[in-house]
């Protein structure tokens, strides 16, 4: 249309009082890397995860509602110049808050600990790390992560990935499986799997299988080589594991 101004983008905003609660690492483990920046989806799915994962053990333990907290936002902030690390933002859905979030942050290291060793196995916590529910389930289920409201979510869930970064937060010297030792219930059967899809990956596209250390990789005609590794493992400055893999290419 003639003499129409150019559009400028704009959004609609509506402010609501309430308590927040903010979740970070106090400390990044040496060989991670938390940065949902750097890692595209993985990092971030495995913070969403740990947001939805806490939430919905903490208002089991209260018997409310998941629903009563709001998953607000995951937001980035910088460590350094290079580097950050994502902050959790919890808050109380209903105006003016319901005190959730606040009893969430009071108990919170209780919180971290029934998560990640939950005392009975029949609790929500304890029926994601048993046995049964690591063989039928890969990434999310409903019996899990996936509920009808965080729909929008669902690609990005895994609760092996959300379970490793409670972990993080309640033990500062957890490696995620760098030091070798994939007998936590998120990592069992890691190795294993890993090789299996390198299996199928290299198959169909004709590439080299190697080992580098005790990670699987391949070779590609080209001579370049990859190992498969784990999401969280920070790649630019390797560790453990990774840097016996680096090291064993030569």
């Amino acid at each position: 249309m003639r003499g129409a101004q150019p559009s400028a983008p704009f959004a609609l905003t509506a402010g609501k009082t309430t308590e927040v609660l903010r979740i970070a690492p106090n400390s990044i483990p040496t060989g991670l890397d938390l940065d949902p920046q750097n890692k595209h989806s993985a990092v971030r799915g495995a913070i969403i995860s740990a947001a939805f994962l806490l939430r919905r053990v903490f208002c089991d333990q209260l018997d409310i509602d998941p629903d009563e907290i709001e998953v607000a936002r995951i937001a980035r902030r910088p460590l350094n110049s290079v580097r950050g690390f994502a902050e959790i933002i919890l808050n109380d859905t209903l105006v003016n808050g319901a005190g959730f979030v606040s009893e969430m942050g009071r108990k919170f290291d209780v919180l971290l600990r029934d998560t990640c060793l939950p005392n009975d196995p029949q609790s929500y916590a304890g029926n994601i790390l048993s046995p049964q529910h690591q063989n039928v389930c890969d990434l999310a289920c409903y019996d899990c992560l996936k509920v009808f409201r965080n729909m929008h979510y669902h690609g990005l869930l895994d609760w092996r990935l959300g379970v490793a970064y409670t972990r993080i937060l309640l033990d500062s010297t957890y490696r995620a499986g760098l030091d070798g030792n994939f007998q936590q219930p998120e990592l069992v059967g890691w190795d294993a799997t890993t090789r299996s899809l390198r299996d199928e990956f290299i198959t169909a596209f004709g590439y080299t299988a190697m080992d580098w250390g005790q990670l699987p990789g391949f070779v590609l005609p080209s001579g370049q080589q990859y190992a498969v590794v784990h999401p969280l493992w920070d790649t630019r400055t390797p560790d453990g594991i990774v840097l016996d893999a680096v090291l064993a290419t030569g």
